[in-house]
């Protein structure tokens, strides 16, 4: 509310892509008022780029943790592989033959 009546009564540049950043101009300044429409355009694409900045750190972070991922996937892949191929093999099977006879034995 106070910034609307500032306004109506001294002249003021606005920034709104910036939160109600403004500047307030006591006494006439033709030479900055001129340059308000440039001014304000070129702090909006000035926050722009900030902002698409900060967006694109944030894609390489998650392309970064979506490759880690996708490596610790593949680890886990390798391991059950690894897994798999102990459980088909001939000593595994024949582990599981004694060790199904040893409980046999006992009962």
């Amino acid at each position: 509310e106070l910034w609307k009546e500032l306004k109506r009564k001294h002249q003021a540049i606005e920034f709104r892509h910036s939160y109600g950043l403004g500047v307030l101009f006591k006494s006439s300044n033709e030479s900055m008022l001129n340059l308000k429409d440039e001014l304000e355009l070129h702090y909006s694409y000035l926050l722009e780029d900030i902002e698409n900045a900060k967006i694109g750190k944030m894609l390489d972070e998650i392309r970064q943790k979506n490759d880690e991922i996708k490596q610790r996937n593949d680890e886990i892949e390798q391991k059950n592989d690894e897994i798999n191929f102990m459980k088909s093999s001939k000593f595994w099977k024949l582990r599981e033959s004694y060790l199904n006879f040893k409980d046999n034995l006992k009962k």
